[in-house]
């Protein structure tokens, strides 16, 4: 039957875990030396010798090494699968965090490589991921006040950034620039708050 903590075993865990072996942690409470285990992971801290490295090795350690020659070799999406891994299976505070972090650095290296080299694609590319900052740069870099293209772009990332007042001036503009944005505005799902206003039907032809 699994341990119920309560929260005063739990504080002591927090406070005096890095000072005490696994088995002395164990002993403290009449528990298994597993179950210890597993709560210190729950709340990421570790033992006395866990910490020092007298556990024995971490079975994902192999899977990191992997994780970084794959990282060195610039195979991003491989080495994010492989540090991810090592985050699902590692018993390791420290493995973890620094899989994390290198797992970011290489999803944000593999969409770099995806990213198209044409401006205003790489700025829908950017919006679908949900980038909305990076799309809007990439909006204010390139495209010009009378690119009607740009101007319809940059008017649904600021509707999915919850910015309405910015996002109905510039389909407004977009509208005016080419009567068809309207067409366009009406089916994209990117202005599906701004269709529900009823004051805005005729940014979408339903006046």
């Amino acid at each position: 039957m699994a341990k119920n903590w309560t929260k005063a075993e739990t504080g002591y865990l927090n406070r005096y875990s890095g000072s005490k072996t696994l088995n002395e942690l164990a002993r403290r409470f009449e528990a298994d030396p597993e179950e210890v285990r597993k709560k210190l992971i729950e709340l990421k801290v570790d033992s006395k010798d866990a910490a020092a490295g007298i556990i024995g090795p971490d079975p994902a350690t192999g899977t990191f090494e992997e994780a970084i020659k794959a990282l060195y070799a610039k195979s991003w999406k491989k080495a994010a699968a492989l540090f991810e891994t090592v985050i699902a299976e590692s018993e390791s505070i420290d493995l973890t965090d620094r899989s994390r972090q290198y797992r970011e650095v290489c999803r944000a290296r593999s969409a770099a490589e995806e990213a198209p080299a044409d401006p205003y694609l790489r700025a829908v590319f950017h919006k679908n991921r949900g980038e909305l900052d990076v799309a809007l740069d990439l909006c204010d870099q390139h495209g010009k006040a009378t690119d009607e293209n740009f101007t319809f772009l940059k008017a649904s990332i600021h509707a999915l950034a919850d910015r309405p007042e910015e996002a109905v001036e510039l389909l407004s503009r977009a509208v005016e620039m080419n009567p068809e944005n309207r067409v366009h505005a009406f089916h994209d799902p990117d202005f599906e708050a701004l269709r529900e206003d009823s004051e805005l039907g005729h940014l979408f032809g339903l006046e």
